[in-house]
């Protein structure tokens, strides 16, 4: 009796250690998927609308740096905004000139990363004329009619150097368009003198949600854009 006692102990035991051994082996595979999990969440939508408004005034023409004119170090980070732009997120959206004449190169619409890739990469790579007009003013005015049947939050990104050539308050219709539109407005200073950077300021300063960045925070920082639209 006392043979088959330690030989059920021993079994017992044996049978324990195959049952703690073969616990741990599963705790540690469990931890190793663990490990692998990737949580992967969706981009969240910050604004309904957008409209990238251009300044082609013969600051533009400027070297920015390394050889490019500001318009070429524009169009390149604005390229990089538009590939990381969610497009499934569903944005109403446009691209306009403000100078030297207002003009539609995207008219407001479903927002396809497609369509604005190639309208971006039409834009000149210099000024057209040699001082080509910035009429700013009346440019924002027809902007505010264009915007009238837009719903929602709307974000306008204003490449600007503040000059404004017609006799049209630029302030006025940016705050006509805010709010109308519940919009705000980053403007990126190109402004080549101190008075041309106080008119910017002013149309920064027509609401606390608007932002003015000098263009040296822009080039190159394509999160600057991205970041008013989606996080």
């Amino acid at each position: 009796m006392k043979v088959k006692s330690r030989s059920l102990v021993t079994l017992f035991l044996s049978a324990l250690a195959l049952i703690l051994m073969s616990g741990v082996a599963l705790a540690d595979e469990i931890k190793e998927v663990e490990e692998e999990v990737v949580i992967v969440t969706a981009p969240m939508k910050l604004v309904d609308n957008f409209v990238y408004l251009f300044d082609l005034s013969g600051s533009m023409g400027e070297e920015f740096k390394g050889g490019q004119t500001k318009i070429q170090a524009a169009k390149a980070t604005l390229a990089d905004v538009n590939a990381t732009v969610p497009e499934e997120l569903g944005y109403t959206a446009a691209m306009y000139t403000v100078a030297p004449e207002y003009k539609a190169l995207v008219p407001f619409g479903p927002y396809r990363k497609a369509t604005f890739g190639r309208a971006i990469a039409a834009l000149p790579e210099a000024p057209e004329g040699m001082l080509p007009p910035t009429p700013l003013g009346s440019s924002l005015k027809k902007l505010a009619e264009d915007m009238k049947g837009l719903k929602g939050k709307t974000v306008v990104f204003l490449f600007s150097d503040g000059k404004n050539t017609d006799d049209v308050n630029p302030a006025a219709w940016v705050n006509r368009i805010v709010k109308q539109n519940d919009a705000c407005f980053l403007i990126v200073d190109l402004a080549v003198t101190k008075m041309s950077q106080r008119d910017l300021q002013k149309l920064a300063d027509v609401t606390p949600c608007n932002k003015l960045i000098p263009f040296n925070e822009f080039a190159g920082n394509p999160d600057v854009c991205t970041g008013m639209l989606c996080r």
